[in-house]
């Protein structure tokens, strides 16, 4: 590699780290800003073990339709790998998005009992893909 390209390369990067710290530091000046709101209401279908139950399979089922769905757009129409799409899944039915564009929606799909239990479930899943 030249000298010209060497520089080149590493200007890219450090434009890439400046641009990322940046962002992250107008992330951080925001967020510090926002005032936490009233505790959400337990939801009143999740009294029972059954419910609760029924809940995590259909929070798992949406997961899983919506990150497939997902992953296949990006490597059909944006030619990047299916797990980038699956993350932009992830990331959208989290709070920063769907609880932020649909408190209720995002209480519906994904209710404050079944949160535990999908934790457990997502560090499974990260245990299971790190080591097998």
């Amino acid at each position: 590699m030249t000298a010209p390209g060497r520089l080149r390369t590493v200007l890219g990067y450090a434009a890439m780290v400046g641009a990322a710290v940046g962002i992250f530091s107008i992330v951080r000046s925001l967020g510090e800003r926002l005032v936490a709101g009233a505790p959400a209401v337990p939801h009143p279908v999740a009294s029972g073990h059954a419910s609760v139950l029924a809940q995590v399979l259909l929070a798992l089922a949406v997961i899983t339709v919506l990150a497939r769905l997902s992953g296949r757009a990006f490597e059909q129409y944006l030619r990047q790998p299916a797990v980038v799409g699956e993350i932009v899944a992830g990331l959208a039915l989290g709070p920063s998005l769907l609880g932020a564009l649909s408190p209720h929606l995002y209480r519906l799909l994904l209710p404050q009992p079944a949160a535990h239990f999908l934790g457990v479930v997502a560090k499974l899943g990260v245990v299971l893909f790190m080591f097998l």
